[in-house]
């Protein structure tokens, strides 16, 4: 019932469509988990007492977000559809993440997935980077986007957001790691709004936008 990352593409939906239909997967149901996420015993508890008698379609689960081990009071991450029929699932790509999306009924579940980001610095850079380019394209070719979207044409979403995630996350109360969460959301915040910035009007002059602008980095993280 795992499905875990595998790197055989850059985007996320060729990656999980592989696991999901391609790897040789026998059961009725896939728990989908990235490799920094963890199933307490909480949640296989729930899985087999409320999720499997009753015969749902997909179900719906929140996530504890750790920092290095420290559990933070709440993040910025939603809930999020992990696991479902095999045969009633789709994967799409939407900005810089993947999206699954059953057909049928969903079960919410009490308990949470845990989320734990041990990243070397390095490395989470070299991710927020990739990230932020399928989000910047995503944003410049989708129409609307709410208030979020005028958040970050503005320009003042890396502040918002950092200040948002560390109350959030516990502040004071949970001290380097709440910081340490603030300063990822911030950072992420910060390098999408430059690039918006400069697929903008304002700095697209003799420019072709952010997708070519961005070639050579999608190049050398490929």
């Amino acid at each position: 019932m795992y499905c875990g990352e595998c790197a055989f593409s850059t985007l996320m939906p060729h990656r999980w469509n592989y696991g999901i239909f391609e790897s040789g997967i026998e059961t009725e149901y896939v728990l989908a988990l990235d490799a920094d996420m963890e199933v307490p015993t909480a949640v296989a508890e729930e899985l087999g007492r409320e999720f499997l008698p009753r015969g749902f379609d997909g179900g719906v689960l929140g996530f504890q977000f750790r920092m290095g081990g420290v559990p933070l009071l709440g993040s910025l991450y939603p809930p999020d559809l992990r696991i479902f029929r095999k045969q009633n699932v789709r994967v799409q790509q939407v900005g810089h993440t993947q999206r699954f999306f059953a057909i049928g009924t969903t079960y919410r579940f009490k308990n949470r997935l845990v989320h734990d980001d041990r990243k070397g610095v390095d490395r989470w850079v070299d991710s927020q980077l990739r990230y932020s380019l399928l989000e910047a394209e995503h944003l410049t070719h989708s129409p609307g986007g709410g208030f979020r979207r005028s958040l970050r044409s503005a320009g003042v979403m890396p502040v918002l957001a950092g200040l948002y995630a560390y109350c959030r996350s516990g502040g004071p109360l949970k001290g380097q790691a709440s910081l340490e969460y603030a300063y990822q959301r911030a950072v992420y915040e910060s390098i999408l709004a430059m690039r918006l910035f400069r697929s903008s009007a304002r700095f697209a002059v003799g420019q072709s936008g952010v997708v070519t602008e961005s070639r050579s980095e999608r190049d050398g993280a490929a």
